[in-house]
């Protein structure tokens, strides 16, 4: 004769299981959108402090930076701000930025002033005339007797420390933009 068992529940807390199970998901995905919201707050600062920085900016450089997710797994999640263009470090920092060739051409207003001219190569072939300056290391471009561009061996770039700006005013306000990212990210949850 077959053994009988007697079957004991143990009472499992379904939900209370599902809920555990998914808590981590449901934490990472809050603080995804946290820190993508900080990540957010921190480029406009970057973009105010270059526009408050530059002499004449003309928006590439800030328009360049953008946040993006590093990395994200486990209990954190990690998040930057960075820009592509290769000038964008020594507008920062500063330093010293010397010719590959023969010159750096440096376009006056004048050449800035002729759509679609950014260069001399965008010049036809003997439009432009060259006259070495008396200044050492020195030459300019003309076209007539209009100046198109300065060239120079080297140019020294003074840095805008904007980088620096940006993250003092983003510590500034961190509780208050760190309480507004949060919000943000309950509100999405459906908290009100």
């Amino acid at each position: 004769m077959a053994e009988e068992f007697e079957a004991e529940e143990l009472d499992p807390d379904f939900v209370g299981l599902l809920e555990r199970m998914t808590e981590p998901l449901v934490r990472q995905e809050f603080m995804l959108k946290t820190m993508l919201a900080e990540g957010e707050f921190l480029r406009d600062d970057i973009v105010g402090s270059i526009y408050d920085s530059a002499k004449d900016p003309k928006g590439d450089l800030a328009r360049s930076y953008e946040v993006q997710l590093l990395d994200q797994g486990g209990d954190f999640i990690s998040v930057g701000v960075f820009s592509d263009l290769v000038y964008a470090e020594i507008q920062d920092v500063g330093g010293e930025i010397n010719a590959k060739k023969k010159y750096l051409a440096i376009p006056h207003k004048d050449a800035k002033s002729i759509i679609g001219v950014r260069w001399p190569r965008d010049f036809p072939k003997d439009a432009l005339q060259f006259v070495k300056s008396k200044k050492q290391g020195t030459a300019l471009l003309y076209q007539g007797k209009k100046l198109m561009f300065i060239l120079k061996e080297r140019v020294d770039i003074p840095g805008l420390r904007y980088l620096d700006k940006a993250r003092t005013l983003w510590e500034s306000n961190l509780d208050k933009n760190l309480a507004s990212a949060v919000g943000l990210s309950f509100s999405d949850a459906g908290f009100k």
